[in-house]
C-alpha cells in the first residue's frame, strides 16, 4: 500500500515537535533542579553568615568576620563567598546585673520622695539611709529590691572601644574616607557598601533624610531638626544639639549633648560623651553647671547613654541630667555625677548621684527617680561594652 507523502510529512512534523518538546522539557527539569541547588547553597550561606554573627566571637572556617564599634555598639560584618552580612552587637548580661551600682567614695546612697527601686542594688558599704530634701521624704517603694551587694569602683569598660571614641571624636577631617559637604538633602547607603563620610568646619544643620551607613561628623556643633529623618547614621561633633519633638535612631559620639523636649530616640540609638581634657573657663553665668549630657523633659531613649571623664578635678555638678518625665530603656554609665529625675529601665553605673534644688547641690540623692531592672525588654536587653565581657548578643540586623 502506497503512502501518501502529505502524511509521511504530518507525521515527521510530529514527531520533530514531540522531540523539541521533550528536550525542552528536560532543559526547564534541569534548569529548575539548577536553581533549586543554587537557591540551597545560598540558603546555606545564609545561614552561615547568620551563625558566625549569632556565635561571635566564635569564627568559621569559611566566613571572615570584621568587626568595628558604632557609637556604643559593636558592628560586626561577615562575608561567605559574594554574600554579607551587618549587624550590632551589645554584651550579653549575666544574671545579677545590678539596678544601681554606685562606686563606694564612702559616700551612702541616700533615697527621699518618690523614689522606686527594683532589682539588685550595689552599694557603698552595702546600704542605704532615708532622707528628705526640703520635708520631701521618702515615700516611694523599695519592696522589689532582690539584694543588697557592696560595691567597689566601677567596672571598667573596653580599653579598644574607649579609644575609638577618643579617636573618631578628636580626628582631623583629613582622617576619613573621602571628604563630602552637605550637598544632599537626602542620602541612603546601605550596610554592606564602603561608608559614607559627611564632614564640616563651619557647624552642620540636619534637616534632610539620612539613613543608613553614613557618618556625619563637623569639628565645631551639629544641630538636628525636627523634621531630620536620620535612622542608623552615627553623628560625631563637639557638641550636639537635638530639637524638641525629633523622632529618629541615631548614634551620638560628643563632647556635649543637649536633647530637647519629647524627642524619641529609637531603637537602636545610643549617646556617648567624652569630656573635655580641659574645660573652658566660665563664659557665662553658672556655665560650670550645664551637664555634659542633658535630657530633656518627657524625652524617651531606647539604648544605652555614656560619659567618659577625662579630668581628675571634682567639680560636683551633674555629667548625665535626665529631667522630670524623661525615660530611658537601657544603661546609664557615668564616670561623675547623673542627676536622674525621671525613670530608667536597665542599669545605672554611676561614680556619684546628684540632686541639685534651690541652689544647693545633694551628693548621691535620688530623688522622684525610678530604677528598674526587673523588666523584661523587648528590644534593649544587652549591656554596656565592658572590659570584661566576651559574650555578644545580636541587637540588631543592618540593612
Amino acid at each position: 500500500m502506497k503512502v501518501k507523502s502529505s502524511s509521511l510529512y504530518i507525521v515527521l512534523v510530529i514527531g520533530v515537535l514531540i522531540v523539541i518538546l521533550l528536550g525542552g522539557f528536560l532543559l526547564l527539569v534541569k534548569n529548575k533542579m539548577l536553581f533549586n541547588s543554587k537557591i540551597s547553597n545560598v540558603s546555606d550561606d545564609l545561614k552561615s553568615l547568620d551563625k558566625s554573627i549569632l556565635t561571635y566571637p566564635k569564627l568559621s572556617s569559611t566566613v571572615s568576620v570584621n568587626t568595628d564599634y558604632w557609637g556604643a555598639f559593636t558592628k560586626i560584618e561577615a562575608t561567605n563567598k559574594e554574600l554579607t552580612k551587618d549587624a550590632l552587637l551589645l554584651n550579653a548580661k549575666d544574671s545579677l546585673v545590678p539596678s544601681i551600682y554606685l562606686e563606694d567614695h564612702n559616700s551612702p546612697l541616700v533615697i527621699a520622695g518618690g523614689s522606686q527601686i527594683a532589682g539588685v542594688v550595689k552599694i557603698p558599704k552595702g546600704y542605704w539611709k532615708l532622707g528628705a530634701i526640703s520635708g520631701n521624704y521618702f515615700r516611694g517603694t523599695l519592696t522589689k529590691v532582690n539584694q543588697v551587694l557592696r560595691s567597689q569602683e566601677l567596672p571598667v569598660l573596653d580599653s579598644k572601644w574607649r579609644k575609638y571614641i577618643k579617636k573618631i571624636l578628636n580626628s582631623n577631617r583629613s582622617n576619613y574616607i573621602g571628604n563630602y559637604n552637605m550637598f544632599f538633602k537626602s542620602r541612603t547607603n546601605i550596610f554592606d557598601k564602603p561608608t559614607l563620610y559627611y564632614s564640616s568646619d563651619q557647624g552642620t544643620y540636619l534637616q534632610g533624610q539620612y539613613i543608613g551607613n553614613i557618618i556625619i561628623k563637623d569639628n565645631v556643633e551639629i544641630e538636628v531638626s525636627k523634621e531630620a529623618d536620620l535612622r542608623d547614621v552615627l553623628l560625631v561633633a563637639p557638641k550636639i544639639v537635638i530639637a524638641d519633638n525629633f523622632k529618629g535612631n541615631i548614634h551620638c559620639i560628643t563632647n556635649e549633648i543637649s536633647v530637647g523636649k519629647n524627642v524619641r530616640l529609637i531603637y537602636p540609638s545610643s549617646i556617648c560623651a567624652l569630656e573635655k581634657k580641659t574645660r573652658k573657663k566660665k563664659i557665662i553665668n553658672n556655665w560650670e553647671n550645664i551637664p555634659d549630657i542633658k535630657v530633656g523633659n518627657n524625652t524617651f531613649i531606647n539604648g544605652p547613654v555614656i560619659f567618659l571623664k577625662e579630668n581628675t578635678n571634682d567639680d560636683r555638678k551633674a555629667n548625665i541630667q535626665f529631667e522630670k518625665g524623661s525615660k530611658i530603656i537601657g544603661d546609664i554609665y557615668c564616670e561623675g555625677y547623673t542627676e536622674l529625675r525621671g525613670s530608667v529601665i536597665g542599669s545605672v553605673y554611676t561614680s556619684y548621684f546628684i540632686y541639685t534644688h534651690q541652689g544647693s547641690k545633694y551628693i548621691n540623692y535620688l530623688f522622684d527617680a525610678n530604677i528598674d531592672s526587673n523588666f523584661k525588654i523587648s528590644r534593649y536587653s544587652g549591656g554596656l561594652p565592658f572590659a570584661s565581657s566576651g559574650n555578644y548578643i545580636l541587637a540588631s540586623w543592618l540593612y
